[in-house]
């Protein structure tokens, strides 16, 4: 159901992103949905919240599956949108008020059936010089606070003898990556890494104990075996399953996306991984 108001509010978009990102960040957990040739971005947006989307790029189809929101449009209109409803957004940036909790769907096509997020990201939405500017002192904090562990990385090596190179070549290489599989390929994505290069992230809450996602299928890696990185204390290890299969299970429980954040980053101690793979090579 979607029920337009009459009123209109005239909104200065920079003050008031500027404003928003100086304040309390919400929890607002992101699901990334595949099916064949499209990709469908859900989140789920709490009760009270003030959102302030990315810039939309192109017209695409909208779903709104649970609760109710006043949206602001670029026109300053105001709609209130309660579930269900399924709509046309049109590009440009939209303001909302969460009125009850809410689950929204961005359906976007993907002819080539594209599953890294940082691309779609690109080709769908345009993001502010207040928001690239956020998210890089965001990982420059994030960056100074785990320098401790990129100190341990390099005790790491110096104790099992290995050079940065010929573990940097390891990982990097791709002859032995299989996709994931898509079921859980929906909580998790890759990013540019405050740790070190690229890194695997959660946007939905964890539970202490949960399988996240296969590492290692057989002999082949999966993103979650190639991507995630290292950390002293980690918050997640690699862990045999009954089918012989590593898969990534969480230590902790840890938070999804918040505000406009990508979630929190996996890690796992490379000593502990290390000894895990050297034990299933002798089994093999």
């Amino acid at each position: 159901m979607l029920v337009e108001q009459s009123q209109r509010i005239e909104i200065d978009p920079d003050a008031l992103e500027t404003y928003l990102v100086t304040m309390p960040q919400a929890p607002c957990p992101v699901v990334h949905h595949f099916g064949p040739g499209v990709y469908i971005r859900e989140v789920t947006i709490p009760k009270g919240a003030i959102a302030m989307g990315h810039k939309q790029r192109h017209e695409h189809l909208n779903i709104v599956l649970k609760g109710s929101v006043a949206i602001i449009g670029d026109d300053g209109q105001v709609k209130v949108i309660s579930a269900p409803a399924i709509f046309v957004g049109q590009p440009g940036r939209k303001v909302g008020g969460c009125i009850e909790e809410c689950v929204w769907h961005n359906v976007y096509p993907n002819p080539d059936n594209c599953r890294d997020i940082e691309t779609l990201e690109a080709r769908w939405l345009e993001k502010s010089d207040i928001a690239l500017e956020y998210e890089r002192l965001y990982v420059e904090c994030l960056s100074s606070h785990y320098e401790k562990d990129r100190q341990d990385y390099a005790v790491m090596l110096e104790e099992l003898g290995l050079s940065d190179e010929f573990v940097r070549a390891e990982s990097e290489t791709v002859k032995d990556l299989v996709e994931i599989p898509g079921e859980y390929a929906t909580r998790i994505s890759v990013r540019s890494s405050a740790i070190e290069g690229k890194g695997l992230f959660a946007s939905c809450p964890v539970n202490a104990g949960d399988f996240i996602a296969p590492a290692r299928i057989g002999r082949f890696r999966t993103i979650a075996g190639r991507y995630t990185n290292h950390a002293a204390i980690p918050n997640c290890e690699f862990r045999e399953a009954h089918d012989g299969d590593l898969y990534l299970v969480a230590l902790a429980n840890l938070n999804g996306s918040i505000g406009g954040s990508f979630g929190t980053e996996l890690t796992v101690n490379y000593r502990d991984a290390l000894k895990l793979s050297r034990r299933k090579e002798v089994l093999q």
